[in-house]
């Protein structure tokens, strides 16, 4: 009777073990990184350096969707350079679409898959209606017409901002960037001091346009569409480099044009109200701020490490609950400065900069 139980005893002890194995092998580890202590979401952060194969500076990145997009740029010393990059699988790989002497491209603005559009610093357009296969260049509108940003509305209507000689220039397009036509501000004081720097649009038809000196950052606003403007002084400290809006909140960001300097900062804004009034951010940092972007909850601001110090990785700053807390990206790049950032989607955002830098962000999370 012994031997019977001491059979059976071990039976069960093997059958139950193999049992645990076997659970253990349908049961895999999870892909997604576990909640933290308080039980937030835990994000793994997934960094790749991308193949752009260029040494120019990239001044701008736009994606139409998560696979095709351009990114533009050029250098502006000892040699004016302007090229345009394409990728068609998510960034993975890039080919040169346009380069040219005497100008650099300062932004690209997708209006569908086929046409696109180029500003400079020259005041020359750039147009494609092929899907970057070929570029023609239109007029120049004068050639010290520094052209900071173009954006579009919507197929058809379309912004290019940016400065003659610190006084601000609107122009604006109705027929899909084919004919363009000076916006007229009134007062024109509005402009006066005032080189702007980008575009953004809010709901019923709102346009706001950043820019101002650096001792006095300024907002301008339309409500209707570009036929009548408010000015709003935002910072004394610093010239307000770029701006978002998601419904009724949006951020605004700026630097004192400081390089190389242990005085060179910049500032953060939020808005509550689309732009009407705005209050200072305050994070535990004061870097030089240049290009910011927004998906779902999640922002990406990007800007220069502290005084240029070259053994500090370029700095750039996350926020995953829609701006009311924000994160350092840890990384290995050192560069000049970041100068734009763009989400190809929720998860998924692309940082570019001197060189021909540019560092895709992949977020992983447990939601």
């Amino acid at each position: 009777m012994k031997k019977v139980t001491l059979i059976l005893w071990v039976f069960c002890a093997v059958f139950f073990s193999c049992s645990d194995d076997d659970n253990q092998t349908v049961n895999p580890k999870p892909d997604k990184p576990k909640p933290d202590d308080d039980g937030n979401p835990k994000r793994e952060l997934t960094i790749t350096k991308l193949a752009t194969s260029i040494e120019q500076q990239v001044r701008a990145v736009q994606f139409i969707d998560e696979q095709t997009g351009f990114m533009a740029g050029g250098e502006a010393y000892p040699e004016e350079k302007a090229f345009l990059l394409k990728t068609t699988d998510g960034g993975n790989s890039w080919e040169k679409v346009f380069a040219e002497d005497g100008f650099y491209i300062t932004g690209v603005a997708l209006i569908d898959k086929n046409i696109i559009m180029a500003s400079t610093n020259k005041g020359y357009l750039l147009r494609s209606e092929n899907g970057g296969s070929t570029w023609n260049k239109l007029d120049a509108f004068e050639n010290d017409f520094y052209m900071a940003d173009i954006r579009f509305q919507d197929e058809n209507t379309g912004y290019v901002v940016g400065s003659v000689n610190s006084v601000g220039i609107i122009i604006r397009s109705t027929d899909g960037g084919l004919n363009w036509a000076p916006v007229e501000v009134d007062p024109i004081t509005l402009l006066q001091d005032n080189p702007l720097n980008t575009i953004t649009f809010a709901e019923n038809n709102t346009v706001l346009l950043s820019g101002g000196t650096y001792d006095n950052g300024q907002i301008l606003k339309s409500t209707d569409g570009g036929e009548n403007w408010t000015g709003l002084s935002l910072s004394s400290k610093v010239m307000i480099t770029d701006l978002v809006i998601k419904g009724n909140e949006g951020f605004a960001i700026g630097n004192n044009g400081q390089t190389n300097a242990s005085t060179e900062k910049g500032e953060l804004f939020k808005t509550l109200d689309k732009g009407v009034s705005w209050s200072k951010v305050t994070t535990e940092f004061d870097n030089k701020l240049i290009s910011i972007d927004w998906l779902g909850n999640t922002l990406c601001i990007v800007g220069a490490n502290k005084s240029n110090n070259l053994s500090d990785p370029e700095f750039a700053l996350l926020s995953f609950d829609g701006g009311s807390t924000w994160e350092k990206l840890a990384h290995e790049e050192v560069i000049g400065g970041w100068k734009d950032v763009c989400f190809i989607s929720e998860n998924k955002v692309i940082l570019v900069g001197y060189k021909g830098l540019a560092l895709m962000v992949t977020i992983a999370t447990n939601e």
